[in-house]
């Protein structure tokens, strides 16, 4: 039975048999899937790397392959590092304005008790719901971390080839 090594070859995206992608959304839908597969070709790279010869050409298209792999997940990490700090400033403010409506409640000065506590209520359960939608986006920029430390050693690695 013949090896089927699939992390040694680049995975084909549905974006590589259409029209590039013209929005930004579309743009980030790529590149947060090639980042996701970042770590994987990682290690593909830095086993080539480490077998590596071959004709200059060859040496530099790969280096336009690296740097390729390299900008498609940075690109989907900082639009995930972005998310992730709106939705930590989204619940500073849910925690502020709970706070307010708790304060204003204890103090009773004026305040309509009902329309507060349901204020709260709607504010947390908006705040839960938020945060459960965002857990897939706040694991994978941890995930980008680790990441980020991998192709960062790769470069490292890569330190001591001549430039072109």
């Amino acid at each position: 039975m013949a090896n089927r090594d699939t992390t040694t070859s680049p995975r084909h995206s549905h974006h590589q048999d259409t029209a590039p992608p013209t929005t930004s959304a579309e743009r980030v839908a790529l590149a947060a899937e090639g980042a996701t597969q970042s770590s994987n070709r990682l290690t593909s790279l830095e086993r080539s790397h480490s077998a590596s010869g071959g004709t200059q050409a060859e040496k530099n298209r790969r280096r336009a392959q690296y740097k390729t792999e390299y900008n498609l997940f940075a690109e989907a990490a900082e639009d995930r590092r972005q998310k992730v700090g709106d939705l930590i400033a989204q619940n500073d403010r849910w925690e502020a304005a709970t706070g307010q409506n708790e304060k204003a409640i204890v103090d009773g000065v004026g305040a309509d008790v009902a329309r507060l506590t349901a204020e709260n209520e709607a504010m947390r359960n908006e705040k839960r719901r938020v945060n459960r939608e965002m857990r897939g986006v706040v694991d994978e920029a941890k995930k980008d971390i680790e990441v980020q430390r991998n192709w960062d050693a790769f470069f490292e690695l890569r330190s001591d080839e001549p430039a072109v």
